[in-house]
């Protein structure tokens, strides 16, 4: 049975790796940028896929995204790291993603995608 864990610690801000800004309907902006992005298996769909559900999600939670700006750090095959700032400047406690029996696939990917979301769509 695979273990997952969502736990928050400390990220190092990472600069470099893929980058996609995302636009809703309604026009709003959501930076993702994605370093390691290469380290994500297939399945996955890469970092492209990881911004896509990012913003599905934030879509999905009625977050605000105008100028809100997400890192996520791909540690290896198996775990995945992101820092999340608000419109509003605030940032979050890091988040960070993990299997331990198994590379990452699309509905870890989801999990992380949906805990940003969660986060973004928090009262000020």
């Amino acid at each position: 049975m695979s273990v997952l864990k969502v736990i928050a610690g400390v990220l190092l801000a990472t600069a470099g790796g893929s980058t996609c800004a995302m636009n809703s309907a309604s026009t709003t902006q959501l930076g993702c940028t994605v370093s390691g992005g290469e380290l994500l298996p297939p399945e996955t769909g890469g970092a492209d896929a990881l911004c896509d559900a990012i913003r599905a999600a934030a879509q999905e939670a009625g977050a605000a995204t105008a100028g809100a700006r997400v890192e996520v750090r791909v540690i290896n095959a198996y775990g995945a790291a992101a820092t999340v700032t608000a419109p509003d400047g605030r940032t979050f406690p890091p988040i960070e993603v993990s299997i331990s029996d198994r590379p990452l696939n699309r509905g870890t990917i989801g999990m992380l995608a949906r805990e940003i979301a969660r986060r973004l769509a928090q009262p000020r």
